[in-house]
């Protein structure tokens, strides 16, 4: 039942963040080694909650598209997941009642950061919007699309997708 989902809950082993997410397995081991994401443990298994499935894949998604660094990324995909919240319940009704992404007509649901290149690095790093010069960027995170894509997969996966 969609108003008895918690997606603070810890409810997806390893296995399934991996099929439900972007990552694989080798990079999201990597990323709990080195606390990017940090699982509940319940009993000797890694336990992912819908919201950090989200980071998860908000984080692949700004390592491997925009090529920021590591320790950014999972910083921003935090944020964006943390701000995003708010509007899953609505997002998962739309999927399971079948509503099209094209028929929404509210906001996106992006997300804005500004980003500056190191000079040395060529990495990205956060930096707030007034101290951008003529080399840095503002990406927007597509939070909405990214977690759309998300609990799609993750009603196809539970049998609960629209007839």
């Amino acid at each position: 039942m969609i108003d008895d989902f918690d997606y603070y809950a810890p409810m997806f082993i390893q296995p399934d963040a991996v099929l439900l997410t972007q990552a694989d397995n080798e990079t999201l081991d990597n990323w709990v080694r080195y606390k990017h994401v940090v699982p509940s443990r319940i009993g000797k298994r890694r336990m992912f909650s819908f919201l950090q499935l989200l980071v998860i894949d908000l984080t692949w998604t700004l390592t491997k598209t925009f090529k920021t660094e590591l320790d950014v990324a999972t910083y921003i995909a935090m944020d964006a997941a943390k701000s995003y919240a708010d509007r899953v319940h609505v997002d998962r009704e739309d999927i399971l009642a079948g509503t099209s992404w094209a028929t929404l007509n509210d906001e996106r649901g992006d997300a804005m950061f500004s980003l500056k290149r190191d000079a040395e690095t060529r990495q990205l790093r956060a930096t707030n919007r007034s101290d951008l010069e003529a080399d840095d960027v503002m990406i927007v995170l597509p939070v909405r699309l990214i977690a759309r894509r998300l609990l799609s997969a993750m009603s196809i996966w539970s049998g609960e997708e629209a007839a």
